[in-house]
């Protein structure tokens, strides 16, 4: 019976170094260490939209959701995206033979408002939290915070009228 010689893990925090710290958990392990005790060969950590991102062109066309209008064009980058405890974002990016991934941190890109309720949410939150990052709005507690931003500045609204 053959036995796992390499492995590749996908997880949610940024990989750069062996120790690994889970985000938005306690959890933590060094890669190294974990190899040897598994006794495997090779052990891969990825950031886990990264995986993501990677199985993209191995799903059927009908099961990929178009965003941003029009049918879609098959060689063009590709986005995965996914608001959960955390925001996920990655990208797949055309090459000559294949796709590239894009490993990236998009949930902590900063919250650009562009509207006057945006501008009062970034105002409300940044008194909170110093920064405000598109996390802090659209994931986890994030939908919370928003939520509560929202009825802050509707209560204040009607306070005037």
């Amino acid at each position: 019976m053959e036995t796992v010689q390499e492995v590749c893990l996908a997880v949610a925090p940024p990989v750069s170094v062996t120790r690994v710290r889970m985000t938005n958990s306690h959890w933590h392990f060094n890669s190294g260490e974990v190899r040897r005790c598994f006794g495997w060969s090779s052990l891969k950590v990825i950031n886990d939209f990264t995986g993501m991102a990677l199985g993209i062109p191995h799903v059927s066309a009908d099961k990929l959701v178009h965003v941003c209008g029009g049918p879609g064009d098959g060689p063009r980058p590709r986005l995965v995206i996914g608001p959960g405890t955390g925001l996920g974002v990655s990208g797949l990016v055309p090459l000559k033979e294949g796709w590239a991934p894009l490993t990236t941190l998009g949930g902590d890109v900063d919250f650009a408002p562009t509207d006057d309720m945006e501008v009062a949410i970034l105002k409300l939150l940044k008194a909170r939290f110093g920064r405000v990052s598109a996390e802090r709005l659209l994931c986890g507690s994030g939908l919370l915070n928003l939520y509560q931003a929202h009825e802050i500045i509707q209560s204040e609204s009607n306070t005037f009228v």
